[in-house]
């Protein structure tokens, strides 16, 4: 069942990656790390943790990270789906609670491609 849970994971990641700049990060072995806004996009823009993991989200004041839904996400919506919302400028910890994955974005960005991905195994 394992085996599945990972292959499942890697064709998620290889699926999603085309919607994102491509900088994917496997942070599974680490429990604490952090998601900038250096410019029009997160940096890292996909993660794969674990749960009980923490991010710092360290935003510029010009961006926020919204959660918001797959189908949100891949349409490059704004609308949130009630998950975390990190604000403007803001420097806030998210911790990883379930196993999935958490798709945000920044609202005023998202059409140039400002959009990640969380995902927790």
């Amino acid at each position: 069942m394992k085996s599945l849970n990972i292959s499942i994971i890697a064709i998620l990641i290889l699926f999603l990656s085309a919607c994102t700049k491509n900088t994917i990060e496997d942070f599974s072995s680490d429990n604490s790390l952090t998601i900038t806004s250096p410019g029009l996009y997160f940096t890292p823009d996909t993660l794969i943790i674990n749960i009980g993991d923490t991010i710092l989200f360290d935003l510029t004041a010009t961006h926020n990270a919204v959660e918001v839904s797959e189908d949100t996400y891949i349409n490059n919506g704004t609308i949130s789906n009630e998950g975390f919302n990190i604000g403007y400028g803001e420097s806030k910890l998210f911790i990883a609670n379930e196993q999935r994955v958490y798709y945000y974005v920044c609202q005023p960005h998202v059409t140039m491609g400002m959009k990640a991905i969380i995902i927790v195994l």
